[in-house]
């Protein structure tokens, strides 16, 4: 499932002084035409950033929060949502959470084996890890206030470019997700992958979070935030001669001067 059964190393902070916030921010909105603002997630080993505000709801609307310009943050006294502490480390998590049985009694979809088996399979943050998630702006993140994941709410197209950046780059494939809970999605399994993540949510998440039908979640590590830079400082595309090699009956039908290989200009 692109999850290691070993704990990683704690999450690694972006470099501030080689990657501008300020400008992978602009390059999202001006560039790529994104309608959300990106948002920018911070875990805190100890106290929340200064400044930032507690926000009494479920973890995984810091995105939405974020994102309308707020620096807010959840920590383990929130109670909106035990599910979204537990899959954080924040909640040691109740029997009705580990084993499922609060998606058996909520949405009746859910059989009791496949709740069960979803919990089992759902990657967590380490119990204790973190003891804040905190989010802002990506281009209003106070000076000395690490950055750890980029979010972004977008539609697929741009997703596809934002967590592909790292593929495109760097060769690192992003992983595809869909059925565990968002704040898994969101802050546990980049954690344990490390690797670029597009996820459409959980129902509940989406609703947090009021996405569009048309709409899903990019996640981008620090580590592959210079991609989305990179990619766009080269951004170009010429398929033309590309698809007189691999694609000649496409180029064949394409307006254009003299005809694909081995096809005579009369056939």
């Amino acid at each position: 499932m692109g999850v290691e059964n070993t704990t990683p190393a704690p999450y690694e902070a972006l470099d501030r002084e080689t990657v501008s916030l300020k400008y992978v921010y602009d390059i999202i909105m001006d560039k790529m035409k994104v309608e959300r603002r990106p948002v920018a997630i911070t875990f805190c080993e100890d106290a929340p950033p200064e400044g930032y505000e507690a926000l009494n709801e479920p973890a995984c609307t810091l995105i939405k929060e974020g994102s309308s310009g707020r620096k807010v943050y959840v920590d383990s006294s929130n109670n909106a949502c035990f599910v979204g502490l537990y899959h954080t480390g924040m909640h040691p998590g109740m029997d009705m959470i580990k084993d499922g049985s609060y998606l058996t009694m909520s949405q009746g979809m859910f059989t009791a084996e496949g709740a069960r088996i979803n919990k089992e399979t759902t990657p967590n943050l380490p119990q204790g890890q973190y003891k804040a998630i905190a989010a802002a702006p990506l281009n209003e993140v106070p000076e000395g206030v690490p950055v750890h994941l980029l979010v972004v709410i977008c539609d697929p197209q741009r997703a596809m470019m934002i967590s592909g950046a790292a593929l495109a780059r760097a060769g690192s494939l992003p992983f595809g997700e869909v059925g565990w809970s968002v704040c898994s999605s969101l802050y546990a399994l980049p954690f344990h992958n490390r690797r670029s993540i597009f996820t459409i949510g959980d129902g509940g998440g989406r609703i947090h979070n009021s996405l569009k039908p048309s709409e899903l979640f990019a996640v981008v590590p620090a580590k592959d935030m210079k991609y989305i830079i990179e990619m766009i400082e080269n951004f170009a595309i010429n398929a033309v001669d590309m698809r007189k090699e691999v694609m000649p009956g496409v180029y064949a039908r394409m307006r254009h001067a003299g005809p694909p290989p081995g096809v005579s200009q009369n056939s």
